[in-house]
This record gives C-alpha cells, structure tokens and sequence, in this order.
C-alpha cells in the first residue's frame, strides 16, 4: 500500500496539469467537511445538492438565509475549488406556503394560492436575492429550471407553474435569471429522459432552441439514467443537434442499471464515445459505480479507459458564452423541462428527489475512483496550484493509495490508462465514491459523491 503522500491527488494533478479552469472534477455533498480531506484532495468542483434548492434559501415566507450556502462557498475557495448551483426553480423542493395542491399529474406542486402574477414576483424575488447574496466567481453555473418537460415529450409537465403562471413561463424563468445573474455565470437547463432520440427529447431541444435564440440559456443539463440493454442509436445526432446552435452539453449523470456488467460498459464506451466526439460536450458525469465493493474495477472502468486511450475530438466549436438579457421577457412557450442528481437514500430516489447525505464519515466501504488521463499541456491554474509536484514529473502511476480521513486509514484507487502520454489525447477523469450495498443501484452511493467529470481538451 502507498502512502497518499508520495503521489498527487487528483485535485492537485488537475489544478497543476490540467489548470483549475480547464477540466472540472466534482462531488455533490452539502457537509463536505464532513469527509475530511477527501472533498479537497480530490475535487475541484463542488456542487450543493440540497443547500441551494429554493425550500432550504426560503425556509419562511419572504425571509431568506443564505448561510449555509456562503459557507460552502468559502470552503471551495479555501481550497480552490469552484462551485455549481443547483437548482434556482423547481416544482419539487420549493417552499411549502407557496404550494397549495400536490400532485395534479405530476411529482411535486401543481397548485399555489398565488396568482401567476404573484408567483412570479416570488420567483423574481428568489432570482434576485439569491445572485446577489451568491455573487461570487467560484459559482461557475446555475441550473435555472428543472424537470419541466412531460414524460410523454407531449408538452410541458401541468406544474404549478405551468398551472398558474401559464404554458409561457419557461422564457419568463429564463429572462429574470439572465437578468439578475453575474457576468459570466452559465445558466442551465437539466432535463432527464431526452439523451437518445425521442418525443421528450425533441421537446426538450425545441425548448432550448427557443430559449437559446434569445439569448436566455447557455446549456443543456442531460441526465442519463440507463438501462444495460439500452439503445444508443441517434445519441452522436442529437448532441450535434444541440451543439450545432452554441449550446454546451453537460452529462451531468449517468448510471445503467442492470446486472450484466459487460452490457453496463458497453453502454458507459457508447456515450463517453458520443460525448467525447462532440467539442461542445464539456461534462461527463457518472453514478453507477466503476468499482466493486473489493475494490477492484468493472469492466465499465476498461470501457471508459478505452474511449481515453483513442486521442482527441476536433476542436472547433461555437461560441456558447454567457450573453446579456434580452430588454423584455420573452413569450414563447416552453416545450422542456429538467431534472437533478439523485442522492444516495433508502428508498431509491426519483431522477429528481435527491436526499441530504449523511452527517459523518461512512464507515464500511472506502471510496473508490477512477482514471487518469493522458493530457496535453493546459493553461496555468487560475485558483494556485495546490503542490509543485504534480503532473510528468510526479512519475504518476496505478496503484491502490492509502489516506487518513478523521484519524481512520481509507483507501482509493488511482488509474493510469496504459500508454500515458502526457503531450497527447483527452483530459478524462472519474470521480472517487463512497461504496455501500448493491453495487447495481446508483442509490447505493453513500456520501452524496457523484462524477462530474470533464471532457476538455
């Protein structure tokens, strides 16, 4: 067993390899400190699952607390990490004296006792006193809306903003966040079920489409929660379709279920492949599992690992920057909606309903991880290099590292491809997991760690 300091953490080989701005590896949790070291060592991008959601800002009616949320921010930047929002609006999670009917064809809220003026003011306020409290430039991202989008791909889900406001509240959502977010901050649209060709999924671009013709959204969020028997066929297509008018692409999860783990890999190799293939595709992330409970790796991992070892995408691609608020909010009507990370609980959860992690340390399973990249050289890191020894002169190599979390030894992998060439391919890397139960279930992550990985050349 090697000792954790005779070789970078993966955070570290990013900041000093890859540049703090260039590839993102990240972990949804709300208590990262509660890991140790494990968040800062081996992450650079951190993502609140349920701290920023609306019902945990506004926990009474008018009176918002960003407390928690200003403290996740300052532990990112004491440890260089940047940060992800999520989500702004949703009609899950949203505060209950807004909600007046549950249900009404949906998971959620389908009912307020405001008028769709009113909500929204409510929503214009949450807009507002939310950038300005969280105005800082270690937020990246923000998910505006989630999961709007029926199902069925046959319009918009009947939410209690649909149901209130009317079938044109997507763009009025859209337009008050441009207005009120920082420069330079990307605004989100998260959506599961429209990753391969589909009703859904045509919804789901006409949406963005729409938005992205005026300028309100800069993104698209794609869940992908997978069968191993799943049909890929169209996918490459779709993100081109996507790609092709400036949106950016994020795989923002990804688990396949099933017990077959071949079939699981060969699904994991197709879209990794799709993804890699698209130079607007700048995140990949994974929930199910690249490792067993003994540590050792799945064929996902060899899958993932040869998607790495095949060299670089083409490296032209639109512009996708942040742009300015149009003067008036649009009226378009909306055809998409979004969806947000599961979170590790008993029972599984919806694509949607993520539950808070645990308040300590799990004790009976190490997290695991994931592979190392070959690289090209990269930019120098905007947020300082966390130790001078990493990258080609740190002799990086595989092996199983031994590390201290809260006084107690854990263990993680650490995977080189064969054939590392530092001066070639793409920057890929997955994310270390907490490990508990069956390993099959993306549910089964204890700790609320999940892969946020990049694509990045």
């Amino acid at each position: 067993m090697k000792s954790a300091s005779a070789v970078c953490t993966f955070a570290t080989l990013l900041a000093s390899v890859y540049g703090q701005t260039s590839t993102y590896f990240g972990t949804a949790t709300d208590r990262p400190s509660s890991y140790g070291n494990i968040v800062p060592n081996n992450f650079n991008l951190l993502v609140s699952e349920n701290g920023m959601k609306w019902d945990a800002h506004e926990r009474s009616r008018g009176n918002f607390d960003f407390t928690a949320s200003l403290s996740q921010i300052a532990y990112a930047k004491q440890h260089n990490m940047k940060m992800r929002g999520h989500c702004l609006v949703w009609h899950n999670q949203m505060p209950s004296f807004y909600c007046s009917q549950q249900g009404g064809g949906t998971t959620g809220c389908a009912g307020s006792s405001l008028n769709g003026q009113q909500l929204l003011q409510v929503i214009e306020t949450r807009m507002q006193k939310t950038f300005a409290a969280l105005n800082d430039p270690t937020i990246i991202a923000w998910d505006v809306l989630n999961e709007a989008v029926s199902d069925s791909g046959n319009g918009l889900k009947h939410d209690v903003f649909y149901n209130v406001i009317g079938p044109d509240y997507v763009p009025k959502i859209f337009a008050l966040a441009r207005k009120y977010a920082p420069a330079g901050v990307k605004l989100f649209y998260n959506d599961y079920g429209c990753d391969i060709p589909s009703p859904k999924a045509n919804q789901c671009f006409e949406l963005v489409k729409s938005l992205k013709a005026q300028n309100l959204v800069d993104g698209m969020g794609f869940q992908m929660h997978l069968s191993q028997n799943q049909n890929l066929a169209g996918q490459a297509d779709l993100f081109k379709k996507f790609s092709d008018i400036g949106v950016t692409i994020h795989v923002t999860e990804m688990d396949v279920g099933g017990n077959n783990q071949q079939q699981q890999a060969s699904v994991f190799n197709t879209v990794a492949k799709n993804c890699k293939a698209n130079p607007m595709c700048e995140a990949f992330g994974e929930n199910a599992l690249l490792f067993d409970n003994n540590l050792q790796k799945k064929p996902q991992f060899a899958a993932c690992a040869d998607v790495i070892k095949a060299g670089p995408a083409p490296t032209t691609k639109p512009s996708s920057a942040p742009t300015t608020a149009p003067t008036t909010a649009p009226i378009t009507q909306p055809t998409t909606k979004p969806t947000s990370a599961p979170q590790p609980s008993s029972p599984t959860p919806s694509p949607s309903q993520t539950p808070s992690p645990p308040s300590s340390v799990p004790t009976t399973k190490p997290p695991t991880s994931s592979s190392v990249p070959p690289t090209t050289s990269s930019p120098p890191s905007t947020g300082g290099n966390k130790s001078a020894g990493c990258g080609k002169s740190a002799g990086i190599t595989s092996g199983t590292y031994s590390i201290n979390v809260n006084g107690k030894n854990r263990q993680y992998i650490l995977r080189v491809p064969q054939n590392y060439n530092p001066n070639t391919g793409y920057k890929f890397i997955f994310a270390l997991h907490w490990l508990s139960g069956t390993m099959n279930d993306a549910a089964s992550i204890e700790g609320g760690f999940y892969g946020l990985q990049a694509l990045v050349k």
